[in-house]
């Protein structure tokens, strides 16, 4: 029976009282082990990952089963290749099925590393652990007949590396303990000062960088592990005190359970602060009350009898789980296509253009890839999953045509297995369980196949040769349709920094050619957002808008803005002008809401306020500068959804925000569990470094929290934007409560995802380098500070050709490995940027701000 408090829980097994201070969870208490030197083998066949999710005995041999995690890990590298198990493919020879061979490869390569780091640091540091067999026992490089075998020890093989984890984190927790606490045999000082680091030591050994930082991810990650029962509250420390206590393992995050009596609460020895965070709040367990009881779950543990020879996963991949899937899937694609209907509905004429080209030849790397797993908890069900953009192209091959579906309205890939499993039977054959799952077998499979191909994409070499330009507006005009660029500024300046063009329009006749210095026409391009090297600029520079628009910029770029008829006339929030923006609708509304942060948010300073749309839509629409405020107005859309478009497509940043009838005190942390990565002193980082934050990036990605990052625009934007659906951003927030606004004189209010000041970091590639100074470190990264980006002069407050081209030419440099990460102080000197933009911003928001509190509130 258990006793549920506020901080634990009693469980009541065989006449006995159990306590656990770090779960609430009633689980099954195993039976106690009569003698501590016979371990009882927990691997027997047939067992599975699933079956550690129950707290264990501590063992000499096995304890460290206790770590074990009991929700998947495949979200961090070096797991994250085991994200999604790729559909199997059929040897045309034999008519035998398996996983691709890159696929057996790559885990294959995972599984060796993982026992070689294992092995080594038992060794050296006399980790009291038995390995368990790696994921090769599964099988998951072998030829099966079915295609729901295939698949079956597939997920049964990609789930034990789970197992894996759980070693290596109980490993690397134990090695402080080990060096600090066991003496040397040569020496009496602690063994700290005599055995090396374990990072030390992997380094010593050709271990990369990348591969030490993934380790200690999964050793120090927050995330729900089996547990430890043990009938002393000194854990196994009482029978070797070399060996770690239960305080030990509740300050690893495991959960613990110790056998109670109220002798405990008696003891002089536990009244020390360091038994109080394990023992239960009051005097005796009586001072608890009765409470709600209820039955303890017998073990779930299996006992490798024939009825468990095959994994529990087969019911999921036969005729039923793929069925039920399937029907799962279908009600998903129909969602999806009712969107893509709805967005296509409101498309413009120039959208129509692009979406019936992309209709005809589908891209195989710009669009985003999606694909449809089992969900682990839910067999019946489906999860989605976001495909790294360099992984694109090969996981759309993996699939056939039956098996995914390209929508041109959403520019995006869907790839589900189950909707069409394969030409073989999904059901189990009992002559193909010939063989035993677990049993171990560490021969490479040397079988040569003729692997089948999944049907070919359209025209792959186009794909490979594209880029992920945000938008067409940041390609060369000559890459797409050669001629100027006219409309393209005028459609920017009009909107952006209101500018209105006289009427009628002067003919070259009228009005004198612009002639400019070079200092003068490199600064005049910047300022517009583009590059004076380019010919389709300098081309403009001779065009009658460049005459006519010099003076309008030079009026905003002065130290001091002194108005003129001719800003009168042209800048369109002055009454005077043609077009005044006064009259137009949208500006009645807006509304100011004072922003709340929660606790983990990002506090922007200089944002102190919300400017919000009151348009109709599943979220409310919000800005934090009047500028941008203003700038939404001109676009002359009362739909919000398509207004967010805009805003995401120029790399704008703004906020979806959703009400909620209430907002709670306390907020709770919900960013992303990484930490910065580290690098020694002296560290010369290379193109591999490069390509291990890119894959990091990927993985922060996936949650759904980060859609944040294409909110935030700037370089933030940028960097997410080929990982992110638009369509995610524009269906609204999460839930998460990383933005908090609360209503004046109401309770509810209204809430955004936002990201962390470490999650941004993270972002642009930041990390923490000793300076070999004691505890010094600097902080360098890839890309700018995205602070210090937002703050300088090279923030046009929207994504340019010029910051583009920047952008790429950064990215070239690194791949050619002539580009290092930069201190704070370095990309503050490199993003110094104009000062003709900053005063055009200065005033524009001034102007922006005085006209919001004159018309619009």
């Amino acid at each position: 029976m258990a006793h549920e408090n506020q901080i634990g829980r009693f469980l009541y097994h065989d006449e006995e009282k159990y306590y656990s201070p770090n779960c609430s969870h009633v689980v099954p208490i195993p039976p106690s082990i009569a003698d501590q030197d016979m371990d009882i083998l927990p691997f027997k066949t047939g067992v599975r990952w699933q079956d550690f999710h129950d707290p264990v005995r501590w063992t000499r041999a096995y304890g460290w089963t206790s770590f074990i995690p009991t929700e998947p890990i495949f979200k961090f590298y070096p797991f994250d290749r085991l994200r999604f198990v790729p559909p199997a493919v059929v040897d045309t020879e034999t008519g035998l099925y398996s996983l691709p061979r890159e696929t057996i490869a790559g885990w294959d390569r995972l599984a060796f590393k993982l026992r070689d780091t294992a092995e080594l640091l038992c060794a050296r540091y006399s980790v009291p652990a038995v390995l368990p067999y790696t994921p090769r026992g599964w099988g998951y490089f072998k030829e099966y007949r079915s295609v729901a075998k295939t698949r079956a020890l597939a997920h049964a093989s990609r789930d034990w590396f789970i197992v894996w984890a759980g070693l290596i984190a109980f490993i690397l927790r134990f090695i402080p303990h080990y060096r600090n606490t066991h003496p040397n045999q040569f020496s009496i000082e602690p063994a700290s000062s005599l055995l090396p680091h374990w990072k030390s030591l992997l380094r010593s050994c050709g271990w990369s960088e990348d591969w030490i930082a993934g380790m200690e991810y999964i050793a120090d990650v927050k995330i729900a592990r089996a547990g430890l029962v043990h009938d002393n509250i000194d854990g196994p420390h009482e029978l070797d005190p070399t060996l770690p206590t239960l305080i030990w393992f509740f300050e690893c995050g495991v959960p613990v359970w110790y056998r109670w009596n109220d002798e405990l609460r008696k003891s002089e020895k536990y009244a020390s602060p360091s038994y109080q965070t394990i023992l239960p709040p009051g005097g005796s367990l009586d001072e608890f009350g009765e409470g709600r009881l209820v039955p303890v779950p017998e073990l779930r543990r299996c006992s490798g009898s024939d009825s468990t020879r095959q994994p529990s996963s087969d019911g999921w991949f036969g005729s039923a789980g793929v069925a039920a899937r399937r029907a799962f899937m279908i009600c998903q694609l129909e969602e999806i296509e009712h969107a893509a209907l709805s967005r296509q509905n409101r498309e413009t004429p120039m959208e129509g253009q692009v979406r019936l080209q992309r209709e005809r030849n589908p891209p195989a790397v710009s669009a985003p890839v999606f694909i449809w797993t089992v969900d682990l908890k839910y067999p019946r069900r489906l999860v989605r999953e976001a495909v790294f953009k360099r992984e694109r192209y090969c996981t759309l091959e993996k699939f056939t045509s039956n098996q995914k579906r390209y929508f041109a309205a959403l520019n995006v890939w869907h790839c589900c297995e189950d909707l069409h499993p394969g030409d073989g039977t999904t059901d189990f054959d009992d002559a193909d369980w010939d063989e035993h799952p677990g049993d171990v077998d560490l021969e490479i499979n040397a079988t040569s196949s003729a692997y089948r191909t999944a049907s070919p994409l359209p025209t792959p070499q186009q794909d490979f040769a594209a880029t992920d330009y945000p938008s067409l507006q940041f390609t060369s005009q000559t890459e797409r349709n050669p001629g100027p660029i006219d409309g393209t500024i005028l459609r920017l300046v009009s909107r952006y920094y209101g500018f209105v063009p006289p009427l009628p329009f002067p003919s070259p006749e009228e009005i004198s050619p612009l002639t400019l210095s070079e200092r003068e026409s490199v600064v005049f391009a910047r300022v517009l957002g583009y590059s004076y090297s380019e010919p389709e600029m300098q081309n403009f520079l001779t065009t009658t808008l460049a005459s006519v628009l010099f003076p309008f910029y030079r009026s905003f770029t002065q130290r001091k803005f002194t108005p003129n008829p001719l800003v009168n006339e042209q800048f369109d929030l002055h009454p005077y002008s043609r077009m005044p923006l006064a009259t137009n609708p949208l500006t009645k509304k807006i509304s100011i809401r004072d922003r709340k942060p929660a606790t983990n948010a990002v506090n922007r300073e200089e944002h102190s306020r919300f400017y919000i749309f009151d348009i109709p839509g599943p979220f409310q629409l919000a800005v934090m500068d009047t500028a941008t405020a203003l700038a939404i107005c001109r676009w002359e859309i009362d739909d919000v959804v398509d207004l967010a478009r805009k805003l995401l497509e120029d790399g704008v940043a703004f906020h979806t925000l959703k009400r909620v009838p209430s907002l709670p005190r306390e907020i709770s942390d919900s960013s992303i569990p990484y930490t910065l990565p580290e690098r020694p002193p002296n560290y010369v980082f290379t193109k591999t470094d490069y390509e291990s934050y890119a894959h990091m990036v990927q993985n922060l990605l996936r949650h759904p929290r980060m859609r944040a990052a294409l909110l935030r625009g700037g370089i933030v934007w940028r960097l997410a934007w080929s990982s992110i659906s638009d369509a995610d951003v524009l269906d609204g927030p999460t839930g998460s409560y990383d933005l908090a606004l609360r209503t004046s004189g109401e309770d509810g209010g209204l809430i955004d995802d936002d990201l962390s000041h470490l999650e941004l970091e993270l972002l642009v590639g930041t990390y923490k380098c000793w300076t070999g100074q004691g505890e010094g470190f600097a902080l360098k990264s890839w890309w700018p500070n995205v602070h210090g980006f937002e703050s300088s002069g090279e923030n046009y407050g929207r994504w340019t050709k010029f910051r583009e081209q920047n952008y790429k030419q950064r990215l070239l440099e690194i791949s050619q490995g002539e580009a290092q990460p930069r201190g704070i102080a370095e990309w503050r000197n490199k993003l110094k940027g104009r000062t003709e933009l900053r005063n055009w911003k200065s005033i524009l928001e001034q102007e922006s701000e005085a006209f919001i509190q004159n018309h619009c509130l």
